[in-house]
């Protein structure tokens, strides 16, 4: 009782300064409203609430009440586009309710809904019903928003080796690194610096490395390190290296536990 009192009192104050009111409440799950829209607050998980600050109570109130408003605009395509983004899953992950389309070696692009490029959630093809509109659509407004937020990532040149140009995606919003790579504008930033051909590595969602060549002996020591990663990642993706050239992505084959590239 003395955790649910204190809670509700530190709610109650993130509340008021952000001009939003409790409706009513079950246990630790709260109605709240902004008298626009109203959504639900789940606080059961902040037991321990010398963990949680006003502040971070504060953002989870704030990125819930911006879900709410963005569900209230999926009501047309013109309204939710805007949403929509899209990340990489390898096809075995991906099923008929989602909505994706094809990129390369094994790997599809799943469009997802987002408020704040950090917390997403599926795109259910209910919407495209809803919407009146094919997958493509969805799937192409997806990938100009995700142009856009490409924009803000940092393509930073490395030096894995002295003779070996490489270049890694540093995003502002780490959880769409690798579906960065499938991006429309990807193939023209990235051959600024690497040139028309290079080979692109995404053993994980979380990490995306170009080189600008792919030698039998650079292979062999790049292979250890993506097999590592893909083995250890939350979020492996793939150990295949993606040749991007003018003709389009072709896969050169996949890193095996013995660091070999075999097609």
């Amino acid at each position: 009782m003395l955790y649910a009192d204190r809670l509700t009192k530190e709610l109650k104050n993130v509340l008021k300064r952000l001009g939003m009111k409790i409706v009513s409440r079950n246990g630790d799950v709260f109605e709240l409203t902004d008298n626009h829209v109203t959504f639900k607050a789940d606080m059961s998980g902040y037991r321990d609430f010398e963990a949680i600050s006003s502040d971070e109570i504060e953002r989870i109130v704030v990125r819930l009440q911006k879900e709410a408003e963005a569900e209230s605009r999926m009501v047309s395509f013109t309204n939710g586009q805007a949403f929509l983004r899209y990340i990489l899953l390898p096809e075995e992950e991906v099923n008929e309710h989602m909505v994706s389309a094809d990129f390369a070696a094994g790997l599809k692009k799943v469009v997802v809904c987002t408020v704040d490029d950090m917390h997403i959630k599926l795109f259910d093809e209910k919407y495209l019903q809803r919407w009146a509109v094919p997958k493509e659509v969805a799937v192409s407004a997806a990938d100009k928003n995700m142009c856009r937020l490409m924009d803000s990532c940092e393509f930073i040149e490395t030096g894995l080796r002295s003779d070996l140009k490489a270049v890694e995606v540093e995003p502002k919003y780490p959880v769409f690194t690798a579906a960065f790579m499938a991006c429309n504008n990807f193939r023209s930033k990235m051959s600024k610096l690497l040139g028309e051909r290079y080979i692109v590595l995404a053993p994980s969602s979380s990490s995306v490395i170009a080189l600008e060549n792919l030698t039998r002996d650079i292979a062999d020591e790049i292979g250890r390190a993506v097999v590592k990663e893909y083995n250890t990642a939350e979020r492996p993706l793939t150990t295949a290296a993606l040749v991007f050239d003018r003709s389009g992505i072709t896969e050169a084959g996949k890193f095996t536990p013995e660091r070999s590239l075999t097609k």
